[in-house]
């Protein structure tokens, strides 16, 4: 249970910080588009590196 949790969190914390990044890419086309796909995206990559890593 500890490593589902600990994938978990991963994910979470790098959805976070690629919802912001994209956000912030994609200023000049409206923040909300970029951050669905960056966060989207920093889920996926955390739960990966979070396999990697627990």
């Amino acid at each position: 249970m500890d490593w589902i949790k600990c994938v978990g969190k991963q994910s979470q914390d790098t959805a976070l910080a690629g919802g912001v990044a994209g956000c912030v890419a994609g200023l000049e086309t409206g923040c909300v588009a970029g951050a669905g796909v960056g966060g989207f995206g920093g889920a996926l990559g955390g739960a990966v590196v979070g396999m990697k890593n627990c």
